[in-house]
């Protein structure tokens, strides 16, 4: 059995992972940005985010 090669299984989508998805595309266009340029930059947002959390607790 071989997969797409945009990194999805062949089993039906999940409603809330595409609802996600348009919502962060939504946000991209919104801001002017592409869609990757957004992405990496919410990444790296929500993981300084999450340390500073982790650190905050010890």
């Amino acid at each position: 059995m071989s997969t797409p090669h945009d990194g999805t299984s062949e089993s039906a989508p999940n409603p809330f992972a595409e609802s996600i998805k348009q919502r962060l595309f939504n946000r991209s266009k919104a801001s002017g940005e592409t869609l990757n340029i957004f992405l990496v930059r919410f990444s790296v947002e929500r993981l300084l985010y999450r340390l500073s959390k982790k650190r905050a607790r010890k």
